[in-house]
């Protein structure tokens, strides 16, 4: 499956990410999607401005643990601006994601510190990574990888999930 371009990278993140199967390419294309979804997050989410140096400054994506998401996430950002930023992946490896405003923690990483807060953008590959405090996990479901959202979370970080997004997503329920 080739996500083409941005267009129709939105169009398939729009229409929920149906998987056609889990073959032996799935992985590549479960892979693919998770990319289009947080390549397409810059677009349906706004940071408070205090997490950007200027109003040009890139928006860093970071990945925190080794992904096969790396890659294609690179093909992806490589040349795109969203709202005035250029859209950058942090080198790999890095170990400060304070300058993240997207961090995708992949699911081999133990996470016994904690999440980054305010102003940033925390998306993961599992249903627990929600109770340790993300704000997003990308979770098969149905054949189609979907978005579980913390959304009280994200606000608590100075976080707006746009309603385009919501609408797509499953909200967990979060403790008061």
């Amino acid at each position: 499956m080739s996500l083409g371009g941005p267009g129709s990278i939105g169009l398939l993140f729009l229409l929920g990410c149906w998987l056609p199967g889990w073959t032996a390419g799935a992985e590549l294309r479960v892979n693919e999607v998770k990319a289009a979804f947080l390549y397409n997050f810059a677009n349906f989410v706004t940071w408070p401005r205090d997490a950007f140096e200027s109003p040009r400054s890139p928006l860093y994506y970071c990945i925190w643990g080794t992904s096969p998401v790396r890659p294609l996430l690179a093909d992806l950002l490589r040349g795109e601006v969203v709202n005035g930023h250029p859209l950058r992946l942090a080198p790999a490896g890095a170990r400060d994601h304070s300058h993240c405003q997207i961090l995708f923690v992949s699911a081999e990483v133990d996470l016994r510190a904690p999440l980054p807060r305010h102003g940033v953008l925390t998306v993961g590959e599992t249903r627990a990574f929600l109770r340790q405090g993300g704000m997003i996990a990308l979770v098969p479901h149905e054949r189609r990888i979907r978005p579980l959202i913390a959304r009280r979370t994200a606000e608590a970080a100075g976080i707006r999930i746009s309603s385009k997004l919501l609408r797509i997503a499953t909200l967990v329920k979060e403790a008061p």
